[in-house]
């Protein structure tokens, strides 16, 4: 039964994908002295997309101070009140490096650990996580503080000008010097591998004299640390000023740093947007919908004391650029990174073109529709007289009829009209009848109305015709009475 849990278990393991997240905390240094500098790195996966990365870095004893000082390439700072936080996708698997010193003066040696408090990773993608995890290192030993070494019993006094320097340099050195101060710092590249000091004493008749290391009139230098020590003692051999220079040989491959040189960017936050910053790139981009229109750019520089100028940030469009320009404290170095903006092209809202080409439509359609209508209104619709063909009947009257009694003009027809009991108000005025090649009644009506442009309803149109042909009707039954009377006679 155990051997099948077993090989289930195998099964599950092999099939279910795992994703194992191994982060590490390491230092170079097993033993450390006071006030001096080691370094620590937080390693964990690379080529992973982090949303978050970040944490508080201490010892359990707060005897060690630990910063940031660099991160992979890929990462980017993110504003939070930890000692660090980072976003972005790393290249490196030394996710962050730390520099640390031993702060404290202690009479005992004492172990201590390293370690990263409120630890948080957020793996965007893989729904993986964490938050509140504790990273640490192996045991340090934390030295005592000899001090010994700390004591410095040289001649520091600049009070006599006879025992002072007037001129210190060297062409290898950097050295802003001042005959009052007496102790000086500087760094050589490996190549140096001796010093051609040039010491003029306040005083010419003062005497100099040069120890390296401990050795009169060497200057030749090891790689590391070196101290050279300038005497001057006055004519009277009363006074002596010693002047220190703790000058450092790197080692082979390694660059000298001059802070007040240093025109670069410590880093570089676009909040809300990732950028792979890098303080040797100087060229950037960022996308921004069609809607934005300004950044925000926090900027550090490397050394505290060089000047940061942005450009502006607002009503930014497609290829537009922010320049960050970086000027070096002491103005002798300028650097410029750029920020190249792109922007999605603005969505068209065709829904106002839309509702306007369709009022334009209805508006069109209205006029339209209106002219029609006054046209109707003042023409009062097409009036359509029937043709009333009088003549035939007229003239066939009028063949059985002699000449002299045939009716001779309108007067005579509209008597007879009248005898009939046709109500005045129906008969149309003027209207002649003539016989032979004469126009018929009906025609002689058409023709009227096109001339005096007179316009009929359809139902007056209707009753006349009516009227017409029962007046014209009555007409030939009397002709024909009136025919009939004569011939009985």
């Amino acid at each position: 039964m155990i051997k099948i849990k077993h090989c289930i278990f195998l099964l599950l393991l092999i099939i279910v994908p795992v994703n194992i997240y191994a982060y590490e905390l390491t230092c170079d240094r097993s033993n450390v002295n006071y006030d001096e500098n080691f370094f620590c790195y937080l390693t964990g996966e690379s080529n992973q997309v982090y949303n978050e990365l970040s944490g508080n870095i201490l010892s359990n004893n707060n005897i060690i101070k630990c910063t940031p000082t660099s991160f992979s390439n890929g990462l980017s700072i993110i504003e939070s009140s930890k000692s660090f936080a980072y976003m972005g996708k790393p290249t490196d698997e030394k996710l962050v490096t730390f520099s640390c010193k031993l702060t404290e003066q202690l009479s005992n040696v004492e172990k201590t650990q390293i370690k990263i408090d409120s630890f948080k990773y957020d793996v965007g993608g893989n729904g993986l996580s964490s938050e509140n995890e504790i990273l640490s290192t192996d045991f340090i030993n934390a030295n005592i503080y000899d001090n010994e070494t700390e004591i410095d019993d040289l001649p520091r006094n600049t009070s006599n000008p006879d025992s002072l320097l007037k001129e210190l340099s060297e062409e290898n050195l950097n050295i802003v010097f001042s005959r009052f101060v007496t102790i000086y710092n500087q760094e050589v590249l490996y190549e140096v591998e001796k010093l051609n000091l040039n010491v003029v004493a306040n005083n010419p008749q003062a005497t100099i004299r040069i120890e390296v290391n401990g050795i009169d009139n060497n200057t030749n230098l090891n790689i590391g640390k070196n101290v050279i020590n300038i005497f001057v003692t006055s004519p009277d051999g009363v006074s002596t000023t010693c002047y220190t220079l703790n000058v450092t040989r790197l080692a082979r491959g390694e660059s000298i740093y001059y802070p007040e040189k240093d025109a670069t960017l410590y880093s570089l936050i676009l909040p809300g947007y990732a950028i792979s910053f890098d303080k040797d790139t100087y060229e950037y981009r960022v996308h921004l919908t069609s809607d934005v229109s300004k950044l925000t750019v926090n900027a550090v520089p490397t050394y505290d004391e060089a000047t940061v100028d942005i450009s502006s940030t607002t009503n930014l469009r497609n290829n537009s650029i922010i320049k960050v320009t970086v000027t070096s404290k002491d103005k002798s170095n300028t650097l410029v990174y750029s920020i190249k903006v792109t922007k999605d092209a603005p969505k068209v809202n065709y829904i106002p073109y839309i509702v306007a080409g369709i009022i334009g439509i209805l508006l069109i359609v209205m006029i339209v529709l209106f002219i029609k209508t006054s046209k109707t209104k003042k023409s009062g619709g097409p009036t359509v007289i029937p043709d009333v063909d009088l003549n035939s009947n007229i003239n066939q009257t009028n063949a059985n009829i002699p000449n002299s009694q045939a009716p001779s003009n309108t007067q005579e027809i509209n008597s007879n009209v009248i005898s009939n009991n046709i109500p005045e108000q129906n008969i149309v005025q003027p209207v002649s009848v003539q016989t032979n090649n004469e126009t018929p009644i009906g025609n002689q009506l058409n023709q009227i109305q096109k001339e005096n442009n007179i316009n009929y309803t359809s139902n007056a149109v209707s009753q006349i015709t009516t009227e017409e042909n029962t007046i014209n009707q009555s007409n030939i039954t009397n002709d024909q009475s009136n025919i009939t009377n004569e011939n009985n006679q």
